[in-house]
């Protein structure tokens, strides 16, 4: 395979350093594609040096309105993604889009479960041409007329799918099925801010990355609409929703700055979770921290109970995995340098 503006390396193997051309075959034991050469182009190596894949994106989104419907999230998830989109290049007509590249190939996951477009439009209500196969990790929007450089359109794209997993049926919470892919993107970890409004049954709690504006009413007595804003900038944002309950502490930094500490956690009947134990250690983690590099830079430090096999860490918010049980295997992990190529 060979794409001279590296969109499929990045966003079908998350290959981003400028490779062009890969050389790989799919392995039916692990139900993923197995790379055996990625490289660069004849005249990136005639040159001695290669232009990251993130040179040859065709926009930039520095905003998303996300609104999210988790009423039913054992059937159904509905997302309606406003972005602000400015072009890169003239003669934009085309841009496309990565989502639910995590899911797996294993037993159809990604035709059953992907997130499937409904309607693309401008804000202005003008409706758009998408394209999207059934076993595609992604979607493409094509536009009436030709966009400039630095001209700029707000894209509002609504999506639907089974698209949420609750890991421990008896536990009541739950989570997109990949966690960081479950909304557009356009490039590699493009930075953005995000405003996330997600409308749930009263009786659950939402959470997301960022400063918690507020719980309003839905609509209806059983629904919240709970929202988010994440304003500094940020590469990758995800959620959980479920019966939470809300532990909270106040940590204070090695300057004498406070700082507001929550812990999302499962009620007593659903789990045995020690609460002020992971709010010391969270307590423990801004001090030690603070003192080699200054204070958190954000205003809230947020744990939520993630009930897969690994945690993950975002602005804000820490998804922390079950740790009640040794696991008698072994870890390995592999740093990889990637260099751009050089004469010899």
């Amino acid at each position: 395979m060979f794409d001279p503006q590296t969109r499929v390396p990045v966003a079908n193997f998350e290959i981003n350093a400028g490779e062009k051309g890969l050389i790989f075959a799919y392995d039916s034991d692990i139900y993923s594609s197995d790379v055996r050469l990625a490289f660069f182009s004849k005249a990136d190596y005639e040159s001695g040096k290669a232009a990251y894949s993130d040179m040859f994106n065709l926009v930039d989104t520095p905003k998303y309105q996300l609104e999210l419907d988790l009423r039913e999230p054992k059937k159904t998830m509905s997302l309606v993604a406003k972005m602000d989109c400015t072009s890169r290049i003239d003669g934009l007509r085309l841009i496309p889009f990565s989502l639910g590249e995590g899911l797996a190939t294993y037993e159809a996951e990604r035709r059953k479960k992907q997130l499937f477009v409904q309607s693309a439009k401008l804000a202005d209500g003008t409706p758009l041409e998408y394209f999207q196969e059934q076993w595609e990790s992604g979607f493409s929007v094509a536009f009436p007329t030709a966009l400039k450089k630095g001209q700029s359109v707000t894209l509002e794209i609504a999506l639907r799918g089974d698209f949420m997993l609750n890991p421990d049926n008896n536990q009541g919470v739950y989570f997109p099925r990949s966690t960081t892919s479950w909304y557009p993107r356009h490039g590699y970890l493009s930075r953005s801010t995000f405003d996330v409004v997600m409308v749930h049954r009263k009786r659950d709690k939402a959470v997301t990355m960022g400063i918690l504006v507020g719980d309003t009413p839905a609509g209806t007595k059983d629904d919240i609409r709970t929202e988010f804003r994440v304003e500094q900038p940020a590469a990758l944002i995800t959620f959980a929703v479920g019966d939470y309950e809300i532990h909270k502490d106040t940590a204070k930094s090695e300057s004498g700055a406070a700082l507001p500490l929550e812990f999302y956690s499962l009620p007593s009947d659903r789990g045995a979770i020690k609460e002020d134990f992971i709010l010391a250690e969270m307590n423990n983690a801004v001090r030690y921290f603070s003192a080699l590099f200054g204070d958190y830079p954000y205003t809230v430090f947020r744990g939520v109970y993630h009930p897969f096999g690994y945690g993950q860490g975002f602005p804000t918010t820490i998804m922390i995995p079950k740790a009640d049980r040794p696991i008698p295997v072994c870890f390995t992990h592999k740093n990889e340098t990637r260099l751009p190529p050089r004469k010899t």
